[in-house]
């Protein structure tokens, strides 16, 4: 796994989008699916390092979900947990059903999340 900022070695613009497709332009699209996953998880924390490609003896590919820590439930309070509760059954049923999918996409669930999903389906 090797982290886009270490692909650079010299100067870069201020637009890190621009920067990222000009050293991997065949990456555009799994950007661009990277970045709205970000914004529907409310990921905060996506930078260079925290962007990566896994390269291995068949090759290079996009490594998506790379450091996504910031992310759903990162800064959630009570309060969160309570608004939750006051949702109409089927939209916090939706609700929760993302927030399944996307914690376990990467095959873990951390106990933090564990906790906060077993919050809401008691809210």
């Amino acid at each position: 796994i090797v982290q886009f900022r270490s692909l650079f070695d010299g100067f870069r613009s201020d637009n890190e989008y621009r920067n990222l497709l000009s050293v991997r332009p065949q990456y555009k699209d799994d950007i661009a699916r990277m970045i709205l996953l970000d914004f529907i998880t409310r990921q905060d924390d996506r930078h260079l390092s925290n962007i990566a490609v896994k390269i291995s003896n068949q090759g290079e590919s996009f490594y998506p979900l790379y450091d996504n820590g910031r992310s759903l439930f990162y800064e959630d309070t009570e309060e969160m947990v309570r608004i939750y509760s006051l949702l109409d059954d089927s939209l916090r049923e939706d609700l929760l059903m993302l927030c399944l999918c996307v914690t376990s996409v990467d095959g873990k669930v951390t106990l933090k999340e564990r906790n906060y999903i077993r919050r809401l389906l008691r809210a």
